[in-house]
């Protein structure tokens, strides 16, 4: 009788403990979440750029300033697909979609200011602030759409800061067209082909740029140059790393100088792949400014003010600044 009376006492006081230590752990995990200023649960679409030294992300929720919550929010009736940022002045144009599946493109003086309408109906809108219909590209100035190229179907874009790079079909053949955000054509409806390029990098503005597909035959990436002419025949390097492009329609990617040095850096799978523009040689990063990004979800890689520093887009609801001038990666969301 006295074992089992002490049996329940040491049950009950372990229950009391139990209890007692579950109240402080939840009490902390709510506090922890009641202080917090950022959503983590959140999956970021695409860095949008910074506008005054504040920047501003494109969640699956809507479109959020760091340190200031949401600018922008989704709603049961208008969920926002993509959206574009002019980091000189604050202009924004947000393309959203409807309940009934219809899109609508908004343009605001500011994120926070009453939109208004951009005069046509359109299917996508590129981060640069190029968008396109099933029949032509625009640029887009207030709420007036400007056509680049008519009579022409895109197949798909891809984009790295100002510059975009188009598959389309005109005239019953594949073209390929660069066009940058001021409008201006760079490469100008030369011959295309129905291979898919999953990566696309301006070699600064020196009217050259580099775009990636995958040899099927051979299981690699390969890299060729793209011109005013056309693509270059002979592939420019093969990638030592599969592409990570999971995240985006296509692999995040920067150009860079060093020392008189041009560079391309190519998101890989697990690794950063740094091509020599230079001395044409190819090598996987996995240390210095690699080592915290390497493995994550990037959507995208912008350039900054400073042209060795950009800012990176994660999947995982995270922004980072990469340093190349100090070979670091540092985390600013």
């Amino acid at each position: 009788m006295r074992r089992t009376a002490i049996t329940i006492l040491l049950a009950a006081l372990c229950l009391c403990a139990f209890i007692s230590c579950n109240i402080d752990a939840t009490e902390g995990i709510y506090s922890e979440v009641a202080s917090s200023t950022v959503n983590t649960d959140v999956n970021i679409k695409s860095y949008l750029g910074c506008y005054n030294d504040e920047h501003y992300y494109l969640s699956d929720e809507g479109i959020f300033k760091i340190g200031s919550g949401a600018r922008l929010e989704n709603s049961g009736s208008s969920i926002i697909r993509s959206a574009s940022l002019n980091g000189a002045t604050g202009e924004a144009l947000v393309m959203t979609q409807k309940s009934d599946l219809s899109t609508v493109l908004e343009y605001y003086t500011a994120f926070g200011a009453t939109p208004a309408q951009v005069t046509g109906t359109f299917k996508a809108l590129l981060r640069n602030g190029l968008v396109y219909d099933n029949s032509a590209i625009y640029t887009v100035s207030g709420t007036t759409a400007t056509p680049v190229i008519s009579d022409a179907k895109v197949l798909y874009a891809l984009e790295t800061g100002d510059y975009a790079f188009f598959s389309v079909v005109k005239s019953d053949a594949i073209k390929y067209y660069v066009i940058k955000n001021d409008g201006t054509v760079v490469v100008d409806g030369v011959d295309g082909s129905s291979k898919t390029y999953i990566a696309f990098q301006p070699i600064a503005d020196s009217g050259e740029f580099v775009i990636v597909s995958y040899n099927s035959s051979k299981a690699t990436f390969e890299a060729f140059k793209l011109t005013s002419t056309g693509v270059e025949s002979t592939v420019l390097f093969t990638m030592k790393s599969s592409l990570q492009y999971a995240y985006s329609t296509q692999a995040a990617s920067f150009y860079y100088t060093n020392d008189g040095k041009e560079y391309i850096v190519i998101k890989a799978s697990n690794y950063f792949d740094r091509y020599n523009i230079t001395d044409k040689t190819i090598e996987s990063i996995s240390t210095g400014f690699a080592t915290t990004l390497r493995t994550a979800g990037i959507v995208n890689i912008e350039a900054t003010a400073d042209p060795m520093v950009f800012v990176a887009g994660t999947y995982e609801s995270m922004l980072y600044e990469i340093d190349m001038t100090n070979n670091k990666s540092t985390q600013i969301k």
